[in-house]
């Protein structure tokens, strides 16, 4: 920072400049930056995706100009980028439904009590198949098939969903969505406990369609 702090003037509305740093380090560098550079949406963009690839906080929004502030358009680039900068809009954003739809699988904690009983929202964030997706979802609501079937569609666990949706068929669903690196044997084994009936012969085959390995 002490380096940045003393950037001569022409760099500091040095594009290429800003480029060639900002992409391995972070969109906090724009700190230092003229205007002209931080009112650049390509280059804001490409400090959201620095922030993603490096794994820093979601910044583009501190040190963007105020015009890209207001820029609908932009906000919505920038957040299907880093959805962690839903945290940082004023609130009219914020209550915009369609930037909520586009972070809602990243920030769904963070989104206006209103949109968490949207059905679309709800299956956006279903579809990563989180764990905490039905722990999130407001009390009392009621999950339908659709989310349900997101969430498996996701790689979620068929345990997690509501017992109602717990059968054969979304059995078969989640293994043929189960997540890599997961266990599907282990997956399978816990679902036939849940489901408590007896395995037919034409679910068996259809289970080992899926994967000849879960016939042990």
């Amino acid at each position: 920072r002490d380096l940045m702090e003393d950037l001569p003037e022409d760099l500091k509305s040095s594009k290429n400049f800003f480029k060639q740093i900002v992409l391995s380090v972070s969109s906090w560098l724009f700190e230092y930056a003229a205007e002209e550079v931080k009112a650049d949406k390509e280059f804001m963009l490409m400090g959201a995706r620095a922030d993603v690839a490096n794994n820093w906080g979601a910044s583009v929004l501190k040190y963007c100009s105020e015009t890209l502030k207001t820029d609908r358009e932009f906000i919505k680039d920038l957040i299907t980028i880093n959805a962690n900068e839903y945290y940082n809009l004023n609130d009219a954003m914020k209550n915009d439904r369609e930037l909520a739809l586009c972070a809602a699988d990243k920030v769904f904690d963070a989104l206006p009590d209103a949109f968490k009983n949207d059905e679309e929202i709800i299956i956006a964030y279903a579809k990563t198949g989180d764990w905490r997706v039905f722990k999130d979802l407001p009390e009392g609501f009621k999950v339908n098939e659709k989310i349900a079937y997101a969430y498996l569609e996701g790689g979620g666990d068929l345990e997690d969903i509501p017992e109602e949706f717990i059968n054969y068929k979304t059995l078969l669903f989640s293994l043929s969505h189960i997540k890599e690196g997961r266990d599907r044997g282990y997956a399978l084994g816990k679902a036939i406990e849940k489901i408590d009936k007896p395995v037919s012969l034409e679910l068996a085959q259809k289970i080992l369609g899926i994967d000849l390995n879960l016939v042990a």
